[in-house]
């Protein structure tokens, strides 16, 4: 018991060490410049600069642009640099070009985004944020428009704050475009100011009903990803354990209802997140993340109650295997064993079965002994597959003592 107690120790003792020893080290690749000489000529690809600006920490850091794994443009990260500040206050919010789909969603009535008045700012921005209140009274003031407008003609994409450091970020950048040496001060001086006019800012009462938005939203697009991760277990596990003859048939079958299922549940989550400005995009997120979900989640569910709740008696079938064959892909080898049907309306069945069993049979000679359950259902699925290997002076009805235990159909 002593040595589990000193294995333990030691290994949460080496994991906090680890991530202490981590974010030193992240802590130490801050690089000090002095504004006053630096400009976007100096940046290198990954490294974080950190400055001083009237007695304030700023930051920089540069990415170059990241070829993607495929070799296809579309796949490339663009380069971008981000230029950002300490600032510690409840605020929550991302203001980005407005774009067709941001546009689209509201006159859809899915999203509804902050109007301040000011015609060309908003056909500009489009303005993301779970604080209205603070937001309405923060961009009330020209001046912090007029500031957001220019970072935007500067080519930066985005301002966001998460409650610790306001940020402004370009995407795709291009140090060519923008040689000035005042270019990256003039622009923390402008970051700095809304910092200053942020905090300076007396937010409004979001009232208990925000807090209660928030959880819902977090509840359903956590319980989506459950709802994928839960159908794909469930889906693979029946498979393997309840695996039905007629399986397309069967998952065509259970699909109507997966669509209904996907189809209340993303009108309950349009219910919840609408009337807010990120409603399309979490929309979005649900609604892929759900129909990916629910289609393995109800075939599992059908596969589980067709075997586990069946009672009807086990069926044998000793079927002469016609022939056989090998299917290969990039990481595994199938072996495929075909058998005549003991089935209306079909001709053959395929099954996967082991290397050895594969080997051990010889088509137009050897039977299979298939044992099978009607299906609660009433979708045939399979018990086991025990193979019986005869010699030229054999019987046919008689079994060998091989076993191959629980075979796959494939549907022919």
């Amino acid at each position: 018991m002593s040595t589990v107690i000193l294995f333990v120790a030691a290994t949460v003792i080496l994991v906090i060490g680890s991530i202490a020893t981590f974010y030193l080290l992240r802590h130490n690749t801050d690089f000090p410049i002095s504004l006053e000489s630096f400009n976007t000529d100096d940046l290198k690809h990954g490294i974080t600069y950190a400055g001083d600006l009237e007695g304030n920490p700023v930051f920089i850091q540069f990415h170059e642009k990241v070829d993607g794994r495929y070799g296809h443009q579309g796949d490339d990260i663009p380069p971008s640099l981000r230029l950002w500040l300490p600032s510690i206050i409840d605020a929550d919010f991302r203001i980005t070009r407005e774009n067709k789909g941001d546009k689209a969603a509201k006159k859809l009535g899915i999203s509804q985004e902050l109007q301040t008045g000011d015609e060309a700012f908003d056909q500009l921005a489009y303005i993301h944020t779970h604080s209205p209140s603070l937001m309405e009274n923060f961009l009330f003031n020209p001046e912090n428009r007029a500031i957001i407008t220019h970072l935007f003609e500067q080519g930066f994409t985005r301002l966001s704050h998460n409650g610790k450091a306001l940020e402004v970020e370009s995407r795709p950048f291009s140090t060519g475009n923008f040689s000035q040496p005042t270019f990256i001060r003039s622009n923390l001086e402008k970051l700095l100011k809304l910092s200053r006019n942020l905090a300076s800012t007396a937010p409004g009462r979001e009232g208990g009903g925000l807090f209660v938005w928030k959880s819902f939203r977090l509840l359903m697009i956590l319980l989506a990803w459950l709802i994928l991760f839960a159908g794909l277990g469930l889906m693979f596990y029946s498979i393997n354990v309840y695996m039905p003859l007629d399986s397309w048939d069967f998952f065509k079958t259970s699909f109507p209802f997966s669509l209904a299922l996907t189809f209340f549940y993303l009108s309950l989550a349009f219910i919840v997140l609408k009337k807010r400005s990120s409603a399309h995009r979490d929309l979005g997120h649900i609604g892929l993340v759900s129909m990916l979900g629910f289609p393995p989640l109800v075939f599992g569910m059908a596969l589980f109650a067709n075997g586990q709740l069946d009672n009807s008696s086990v069926e044998e079938h000793n079927m002469p295997v016609l022939y056989k064959n090998i299917r290969h892909s990039k990481n595994s080898t199938t072996y495929i064993v075909t058998v005549k049907s003991w089935r209306p309306m079909h001709e053959t069945e395929s099954l996967q079965v082991e290397k050895e069993t594969y080997q051990s049979l010889e088509p137009k000679r050897d039977r299979l002994k298939i044992s099978t359950a009607r299906g609660y259902l009433d979708y045939e699925w399979l018990i086991n597959v025990s193979p019986q290997i005869l010699s030229e002076n054999t019987n046919l009805s008689s079994p060998s003592n091989h076993s191959s235990g629980p075979g796959t159909f494939l549907q022919h």
